[in-house]
């Protein structure tokens, strides 16, 4: 099985919450935080890599994207409540390392 990821996103920015810049507190606070520690087989580059992957598409490929994860037979789409994802996300983890 080839990896993957499904990420579904749907909110708008205004403007204004586009532009928000950080404050000199903010940035000296930002800069003494830990390096990001990433899931096993991850890095930077390859999380940027996804990002300019979803932030590039259209919205015709997104909903391709979608309509081809709902009929693939080896995965199941369902909801749950969101408080039950953390532990949903742990007993995957479990059953599949990363």
């Amino acid at each position: 099985m080839e990896d993957s990821a499904f990420v579904v996103t749907a909110f708008d920015l205004t403007a204004s919450e586009a532009s928000v810049s950080e404050t000199a507190t903010e940035k000296k606070a930002m800069s003494k935080k830990k390096r990001q520690a990433y899931p096993a087989g991850w890095d930077e580059e390859r999380i940027r890599k996804l990002a300019e992957h979803y932030d590039s598409q259209s919205e015709d490929e997104q909903v391709a994207e979608h309509e081809a994860a709902f009929r693939r037979e080896d995965t199941t789409v369902m909801v749950v409540p969101t408080d039950f994802v953390p532990e949903i996300v742990r007993l995957i983890s479990k059953r599949r390392p990363a």
